[in-house]
């Protein structure tokens, strides 16, 4: 659908034309010429707040030069620094500062977080402010996010601390173990309770000794097959056993 098109007449130059929606003026020319009457209009007789002369200034200016407004803003300066600051805590990140009455936050960022916390649980977000884990700068968390650090130097740093921890876990030493069968102290790699091989097959012999003993005194309920799996599980055993004796008597030799 095309724009209305209608002849208008224009508030300048008087001119004719053909106006599209609410065209005012004919030509670029005329509309910078309506700006310079409105600002002629808005200028008014001023006093300058500084050195009290008056000045030809459009609406919201109360300095008639550069060096005034200098002035004016060291004394703005002067001003605001001669309020009484007392220690406060930051509403933010609970961190203590120097602040005047009027201040509720330690830094820019600070506010920031909470203006925006509070506009999105305007919108009808579940967000949370948590601190930092490296600095302790509130950061805002949006539903689920794992995000616990403000920043990726942060994020360096806490990467950094944990190698560290691991580092010296890994270095520090471990309590010893004694050995079940020999009765040795020796330093356990995982879940192991004998300190050598020779050790380990010595516990599994016994184990199944064990094994076969608790389970001989019920033989008379039990099936054929389960006397032969024992059988053959006692046979293996002796068999081991041998092996490892005749290994040792040749590495004594």
């Amino acid at each position: 659908m095309k724009p209305m098109a209608k002849t208008k007449k224009c508030g300048i130059c008087g001119r004719e034309f053909i106006a599209i929606l609410a065209q005012k003026f004919c030509s670029n020319e005329c509309v910078r010429v309506r700006q310079k009457k409105r600002q002629q209009e808005q200028r008014i007789v001023k006093t300058c707040t500084v050195c009290h002369r008056e000045f030809i200034a459009t609406i919201g200016k109360k300095v008639c030069s550069q060096q005034c407004f200098d002035v004016r803003f060291k004394e703005d300066r002067q001003q605001r620094s001669s309020l009484k600051r007392s220690l406060k805590n930051c509403v933010a990140c609970h961190r203590k500062f120097m602040g005047t009455w009027q201040h509720r936050y330690c830094s820019v960022h600070c506010r920031s977080v909470i203006h925006a916390h509070a506009q999105a649980i305007k919108n009808g977000c579940f967000v949370r402010i948590v601190a930092c884990s490296v600095c302790g700068i509130p950061i805002q968390k949006a539903g689920r996010e794992p995000r616990k650090t403000c920043s990726a130097e942060c994020a360096n740093e806490a990467t950094r601390k944990r190698s560290k921890e691991r580092q010296k876990h890994r270095n520090t030493p471990k309590p010893g173990k004694h050995c079940v069968v020999c009765g040795q102290v020796f330093q356990p790699r995982g879940s192991a309770v004998t300190c050598g091989v020779e050790c380990s097959n010595e516990n599994k012999r016994r184990i199944g000794m064990r094994w076969y003993e608790r389970f001989v005194k019920n033989h008379e309920s039990m099936s054929d097959v389960a006397c032969s799996v024992l059988h053959a599980t006692i046979v293996l055993t002796q068999h081991l056993e041998r092996i490892t004796n005749h290994e040792n008597q040749s590495s004594t030799k």
